[in-house]
C-alpha cells in the first residue's frame, strides 16, 4: 500500500509529502491505494509525530497524547504497541481507532493497515447477480472479521472524556504548584523572624549593668544568663538560634557557646580579636559596651500612625516586626488551606 498524497484539512496549506517526518498541528488525511485515512490530533495543542513509510507510518506519541484514525473503506489495522489504549468503532461511514498514550514514557508506534475491512453492525450480504439462463446469483458474505460494535459517537466520547482529564491535570499541577510556591514565601518569612532584633528581657539590662567580675569558660549564675539575654537580643551576636541558649531558653551556666557569643560581640564592636588577650571573656571593656547596647536595646521606638493601605512585605527586617511577620504568615498558610481544598475537589 504506498503513500500517494498527505493533504491538511482547509485550515492548513495543501502540501505533497515525501516519507519523512511531519509534526501534526491540525485534522489531515492520508491517501492511499484503495482509500483515505483521516488523521486528528488530541486536543490541547500536544504535538503529535508521523513518519511516513511505503507501506506503514510511525507515531511519535508523548505520554496523555492522543489520537485518532478514521478510515471511511473501514480498513482495520495492525498497531504495533500494545500498551497503548485503543477504542475502534466500526460503522457504515468507516472505521475509527481512537489511540491514546496512557503509559509513563513516550512510546513510537507503527501504523499497518490491512487489506481486511470490518463489518458494521446490522449490515446485510450483497445483491445477486443476473446470468443469461435467467436464475438469479447467490448474495455475497460480508468483509472480514469484524471489530467490537461501538456507537457512531463512541470516538468523539473518548476524545471528550480525554480533554477533561487533561484539563483536570493541567489544573491540579498548577494549583500543587501555587501551593509549593506559597509554601516557600512562608518559609522565607519564617527565616525573617530569625534576623529581627529582640528586645532585653526586663532587669537582664540592669543585672548586666551592675556586673563587677569578669565572667568566663565555667562561670555561672543569674549574671550569665543575663549577659546571653543581651547577646540574643542581636541576631549578629545571638548564643543559639534554637534550642539551649536561644532566645527564651538563656542559661545560668558561661558554656562553650556563650564564649563564641562573646567573641562576635568583641569583634562587632572592635573590642578584641581572635589572638587577643580577653578574646572571649567578659571582660571590663566588653562589660561596658554590653551594658550601653542593652540600655539601647530596650528603648522603645516612637509609635508610627498605621498606612493608608496594606503594605507589601518587606525583605528588610528593619521594616518588620514580628507580630506583622507572624501575620503574614498566618494569612498565607490560610491560602495555603484554601489551595488544598480546591484541589482535593478535582479527585
Amino acid at each position: 500500500m504506498s503513500l500517494l498524497a498527505l493533504l491538511a484539512l482547509p485550515t492548513s496549506t495543501l502540501a505533497d509529502v515525501a516519507a519523512g517526518t511531519l509534526t501534526l498541528t491540525t485534522d489531515a488525511v492520508i491517501s492511499l491505494s484503495g482509500g483515505n485515512l483521516s488523521v486528528t490530533g488530541n486536543a490541547g495543542g500536544q504535538l503529535v509525530s508521523i513518519n511516513v513509510g511505503s507501506s506503514s507510518f510511525d507515531l511519535v506519541m508523548p505520554v496523555n497524547a492522543y489520537i485518532e484514525l478514521n478510515s471511511p473503506d473501514k480498513y482495520n489495522l495492525t498497531i504495533s504497541d500494545s500498551s497503548l489504549t485503543v477504542v475502534t468503532a466500526c460503522s457504515v461511514s468507516g472505521q475509527t481507532y481512537a489511540i491514546t498514550n496512557k503509559g509513563s514514557a513516550t512510546s513510537t508506534v507503527t501504523i499497518t493497515p490491512k487489506t481486511t475491512t470490518c463489518t458494521p453492525p446490522n449490515s446485510g450480504g450483497g445483491g445477486g447477480s443476473s446470468s443469461s439462463s435467467g436464475g438469479g446469483g447467490g448474495g455475497g458474505g460480508g468483509s472480514s472479521t469484524p471489530v467490537v460494535p461501538a456507537s457512531s459517537a463512541t470516538s468523539a466520547t473518548v476524545a471528550n472524556t480525554l480533554a477533561k482529564t487533561s484539563a483536570k491535570t493541567v489544573v491540579a499541577n498548577t494549583i500543587q504548584q501555587q501551593i509549593a510556591d506559597t509554601l516557600a514565601k512562608v518559609a522565607a518569612i519564617q527565616g525573617q523572624l530569625q534576623t529581627l532584633p529582640s528586645g532585653v528581657p526586663s532587669g537582664a539590662a540592669s543585672t548586666v549593668a551592675k556586673i563587677t567580675v569578669a565572667l568566663k569558660l565555667g562561670s555561672t549564675g543569674n549574671s550569665v544568663k543575663a549577659v546571653q539575654q543581651v547577646l540574643n537580643a542581636d541576631p549578629d551576636t545571638r548564643v543559639s538560634t534554637t534550642g539551649v541558649g536561644s532566645p527564651g531558653k538563656e542559661t545560668t551556666t558561661f558554656g562553650s557557646a556563650t564564649v563564641k557569643a562573646i567573641q562576635k560581640f568583641q569583634e562587632k564592636y572592635g573590642i578584641a580579636k581572635k589572638g587577643d588577650q580577653g578574646y572571649g571573656n567578659l571582660g571590663p571593656k566588653t562589660r561596658a559596651k554590653l551594658s550601653e547596647v542593652a540600655k539601647g536595646a530596650n528603648t522603645a521606638p516612637a509609635a508610627t500612625p498605621a498606612p493608608a493601605t496594606a503594605p507589601k512585605i518587606e525583605t528588610s527586617a528593619a521594616k518588620s516586626s514580628s507580630s506583622d511577620i507572624q501575620s503574614k504568615i498566618n494569612d498565607t498558610l490560610v491560602k495555603v488551606k484554601a489551595l488544598q481544598e480546591q484541589l482535593k475537589t478535582l479527585h
